[in-house]
C-alpha cells in the first residue's frame, strides 16, 4: 500500500519551489518511480545498492 508515500509526494509537490528537488531512498523492489513522476515529473535513480536506491525528481 502506497497511501502515506502519496500522500508524502503530493505535499513535497505542494512545498517544492518550481525547479526544487526531492530525494528519496526506498528499498529497490518498491515501485517509486510512477508515483514520483505522477506528482512531481520525472525521475531519476542518483544510486543504487544493498537493496536500495536514491531517486531525485525536480517539481516542474
Amino acid at each position: 500500500d502506497y497511501q502515506a508515500s502519496e500522500r508524502l509526494l503530493q505535499r513535497a509537490a505542494e512545498h517544492l519551489a518550481p525547479g526544487g528537488e526531492l530525494r528519496l531512498v526506498a528499498n529497490s523492489f518498491l515501485k517509486y518511480p510512477p508515483l514520483i513522476e505522477r506528482h512531481l515529473g520525472p525521475c531519476r535513480t542518483l544510486a543504487e545498492g544493498d537493496g536500495f536506491r536514491i531517486y531525485s525528481a525536480r517539481r516542474s
